[in-house]
């Protein structure tokens, strides 16, 4: 009897999404020859248009290749690694690997991270500075501080490296409007 309680209680159809893999919507426009050719590659591959669209999409990202460094084959394999990392890791990673996919203040946020007397101290390692988990955790926790910084560095024309993050965050973190 439990049982059939417990069974009676479960919501119909199917089980709610986590919310990365819900699908996001956004409209575009096409030359009505592309449309066309999507409404075709959907017939051919017995698919809705939104999946010929998303595989056509994936078909391109794959086939694209990024004109940087060769540690990443094609744009595909380069969006499997930033999508589970975090904001900053992911400037600091497009830094180094694809610096062309940086907004302008994104890559001089990154460069103020990479290139910061504690970033560089970190990777030559060099004793007496803060520790690498101390470090990311800092910068996880001011991304927003360190854009605003990035802002305040392009504005005023200086260079984002060397500067000391926990030289910044003890004067205060300039805030973001």
């Amino acid at each position: 009897m439990a049982d059939k309680n417990a069974t009676a209680k479960k919501k119909p159809g199917r089980p709610r999404k986590a919310p990365e893999e819900k699908l996001e919507q956004f409209s575009i426009r096409l030359p009505p020859k592309l449309k066309l050719g999507l409404e075709l590659l959907a017939r051919a591959q017995h698919r809705s248009l939104s999946q010929a669209v998303e595989w056509a999409l994936n078909a391109g990202l794959s086939k694209f290749e990024l004109a940087s460094d060769g540690y990443y084959s094609s744009l595909a394999a380069l969006l499997d690694d930033l999508w589970d990392f975090t904001p900053p890791q992911r400037a600091v990673t497009l830094l180094l690997h694809a610096p062309e996919l940086l907004t302008y203040e994104d890559r001089i946020a990154a460069e103020l991270i990479k290139y910061s007397v504690e970033g560089q101290a970190i990777e030559h390692g060099k004793p007496g500075g803060i520790e690498a988990a101390e470090f990311d955790q800092l910068v996880e926790q001011n991304w927003d501080s360190i854009l605003a910084v990035a802002s305040s560095i392009i504005s005023a024309g200086e260079s984002p490296r060397g500067h000391s993050l926990v030289g910044l965050q003890s004067y205060g973190w300039p805030q973001r409007s």
